[in-house]
């Protein structure tokens, strides 16, 4: 019987690994957690277009995995395990694994807090005192307290005004954020004693609390002022004492209404009404009393106020001010965002104040500052202005250059980051620009007066890139460095380039670079061709090393022509460079069937062998008791068995791998041995003796 070699061959570009520069990203902190009741979105990063997603789940790190729902790069989770998810794509055929994430359960914070003087009087500051259970520090806080109060304190003080006869209840809030994102709230009131409202009220309504108008001077200063007590209900009713301070030193305890009071020198008075409720608490109330006449003064400036570059120093006189009332202030606003106060009187001399101001910024857009002094007592403020002081300055020097890192022969293009100055009455941005590019071997062209221009770097090297703004205000300059690069020439080389699978690999990367200023980037990738028995690619990294390693290793547990791929990336762009690798296998080999025989038997023994490689094979074929009993060749041609008995015939194929045997048992029974007894004749209707058979 002949038995036929079909020798079927897989050509397939199927490339499964584990991704680098892609992973699962996710919100938060690591490893991945949700806070208990909630989800957290897992994001298979930087997927390729047209890509299908399969997630999978296990209790532990090592397996066994499972398909969890999930059929987008977005995966919702509320349970806690062990994620990863498989990311494929059908042009190029590959199918990718992104390393898996752990995903845990956050436990939320549990807050609580206390508080001293509770039932105290409405002002008293109360102390909270918060603690939180569970949660994962740090903590952060949120305080709302009943009456509009808030703080981000740990432990805040807070003070509750209500005003009557009775007390009022405040619900104050903590809400706890800890720093996976969990929160906890927790709740309380307190019971605050409320003060009484007391208030009084000038018998003159059309002037309260003012003499102003009269315009009392230093030889003329009584003010003769009566009040009433105004006191409103329910307070009125539960007020078991008042005190009142006129503001110059008389104290009225107990007093009654109305009260009659001459104020016998000038000046604002702070009068103060006080009183004590029937709970115990207590409370007052100010009143300003003006005795002063009204606010006088005048602005101006000395020397030229157009013109001028930052920074400038601009003198301003204040002057009229010396009738002025005691108790004046004097605030003087420079438009620019300084304000200085001064009190009366402005000095010792009765003369006219010079406040010098140094102007570090410019007024543009605005045409000019405008100076105010606003002069104030508790009579009325008058305002004086000062104006058209024209501030302007000069350029600030700024660029970026793109890109940077740059690459020989290609442009480098500056973008101008100058704040602009200004100058002239208009505010004026013209602003003249000079690069120089460091670069002198590029001749006229190592400079430019274009506010934003582009250069061609010949060569690689570190260039000094200065440039210079100029307006009539001045000039800057700033000088910074553009990284030139050559283009990445990735080469490598590998200890072996063929052997058994499993295969170790080790790679040398002799990639050179003359010049690279910036980092150059390695990346490795394996693609697979279905070849010496095998039809799927099957490879890890070793030693520590990854796909963005210097110099990994690998090993390559299925056979097949592996195509080691490395790719070097600058700022020039990506450049690669490709070595193949042949894994073999020990070859296959199945025989036939051989089943009985009787006598002689003769056989003709081919087996079925994939080489599993591209070199020769040797053959070792035994056949006990066969003629021949040995054979070296893949068709040992014609076996003859003459003696009975079960022989076991074998076929030992090898090559570089190793060795591959096979065997099959056959059975050789005896010919029967037949004596038939002589040639008798007869008539028919005869009876005959029996015939005697013999073996």
């Amino acid at each position: 019987m002949k038995r036929i070699l079909t020798l079927f061959v897989f050509i397939s570009l199927l490339f499964v690994g584990y991704a680098s520069g892609q992973t699962i990203t996710y919100p938060g902190n690591t490893p991945a957690g949700f806070c208990q009741g909630g989800s957290i979105l897992l994001t298979a990063s930087n997927p390729p277009t047209g890509a299908s997603f399969v997630w999978e789940k296990s209790i532990l790190a090592t397996g066994p995995w499972v398909v969890t729902p999930g059929s987008t790069a977005v995966l919702s989770v509320n349970t806690i395990g062990y994620y990863r998810v498989k990311v494929s794509t059908v042009v190029p055929v590959s199918t990718v694994i992104y390393d898996s994430v752990q995903v845990v359960e956050n436990p939320k914070p549990i807050p609580s807090f206390s508080f001293n003087n509770d039932n105290t009087c409405s002002g008293t500051t109360i102390q909270f005192t918060s603690n939180v259970a569970s949660g994962t520090a740090p903590f952060t806080y949120a305080w709302t307290f009943g009456g509009g109060g808030t703080s981000t304190l740990q432990n805040p003080t807070n003070t509750f005004l209500s005003l009557g006869c009775a007390t009022q209840t405040f619900t104050n809030t903590l809400v706890v954020t800890d720093v996976n994102g969990c929160t906890g709230t927790f709740s309380s009131t307190i019971v605050v004693k409320q003060k009484p409202d007391v208030r009084v009220s000038d018998v003159d309504i059309l002037t309260p609390f003012s003499n102003c108008d009269q315009s009392p001077t230093v030889n003329n200063p009584n003010f003769t002022i009566t009040i009433n007590n105004s006191t409103t209900v329910p307070s009125i009713g539960c007020i078991s004492s008042y005190s009142l301070d006129w503001g110059d030193g008389t104290i009225i305890p107990n007093p009654t209404f109305p009260q009659t009071h001459t104020y016998t020198q000038l000046g604002a008075f702070n009068l103060v009404i006080s009183a004590v409720g029937t709970n115990g608490c207590n409370n007052a109330r100010t009143y300003v009393v003006a005795n002063q006449s009204n606010p006088a003064g005048s602005l101006g400036t000395f020397g030229a106020t157009t013109g001028l570059c930052a920074p400038s120093i601009v003198p301003f006189i204040i002057d009229n001010w010396q009738n002025n009332s005691p108790g004046t202030i004097y605030r003087l606003d420079f438009g620019d965002g300084v304000i200085q106060t001064f009190t009366h009187p402005l000095n010792l001399t009765n003369t006219a104040q010079t406040i010098n101001h140094n102007y570090t910024v410019s007024s543009c857009p605005a045409n000019s500052y405008t100076a105010t002094l606003r002069v104030i007592n508790a009579c009325d403020t008058t305002p004086y202005t000062a104006g058209n002081i024209q501030i302007r300055n000069r350029p600030a020097a700024n660029f970026i250059a793109n890109p940077n890192p740059a690459c020989a022969g290609a442009n480098v293009c500056f973008t101008n980051t100058t704040i602009v100055g200004s100058s002239g009455a208009n505010c004026s941005a013209a602003t003249i620009y000079s690069w120089n590019f460091g670069d002198p071997s590029s001749g006229a062209n190592n400079t430019s007066a274009l506010a934003a221009p582009c250069h061609v770097y010949a060569t690689a090297g570190t260039y000094a890139v200065t440039l210079t703004a100029t307006n009539l205000c001045g000039t800057t300059t700033i000088t910074k460095d553009v990284c030139v690069n050559i283009a990445p020439v990735p080469s490598f080389n590998i200890n072996t380039n063929v052997g058994c699978a499993p295969l170790t690999v080790t790679t040398t990367n002799t990639s050179n670079n003359n010049f690279n200023c910036a980092n150059t980037t390695y990346l490795w990738s394996v693609t697979y061709l279905g070849a010496y028995c095998g039809t799927s690619s099957s490879f890890v990294f070793t030693g520590n090393t990854n796909a963005t390693s210097a110099n990994p290793s690998f090993i390559f547990n299925n056979s097949g022509i592996y195509s080691i791929v490395l790719t070097a990336t600058n700022p020039c762009g990506s450049f690669t460079s490709i070595k193949t690798v042949d894994v073999k296998k020990v070859p296959s080999a199945v025989l036939p069937a051989f089943g009985n025989g009787c006598g002689t038997v003769t056989l003709n023994p081919a087996a079925t062998i994939n080489s599993c490689t591209s070199n020769a094979l040797t053959y070792a074929w035994t056949f006990p008791g066969g003629t021949p009993n040995s054979a070296s060749t893949a068709s040992p041609g014609s076996i003859v068995f003459s003696t009975p008995g079960t022989y076991t015939i074998s076929l030992d194929v090898t090559n570089e791998c190793g060795t591959t045997s096979a065997s099959q048992p056959i059975t050789v029974n005896p010919q029967p041995d037949f004596t038939a007894p002589p040639n008798i004749a007869f008539c028919a209707g005869d009876i005959t003796t029996a015939y005697s058979f013999s073996s």
